[in-house]
């Protein structure tokens, strides 16, 4: 039961990590962020998260 544990996290993992990069544009034209405020947001989320990823 683990390895399809395992397979079902890699999967979901990988469709959200390649749907943002995916909708990136979309996200931008959305709200009107710059495409280079996607990153830092994402760095100061993960700074201000104290640098938990779970």
């Amino acid at each position: 039961m683990l390895p399809a544990l395992y397979a079902a996290q890699i999967t979901s993992w990988g469709i959200l990590y390649h749907a943002i990069t995916v909708l990136s544009p979309r996200i931008t034209a959305a709200t009107g962020w710059p495409h280079r405020g996607q990153p830092i947001t994402a760095v100061v989320g993960q700074r201000a998260g104290g640098g938990r990823t779970s």
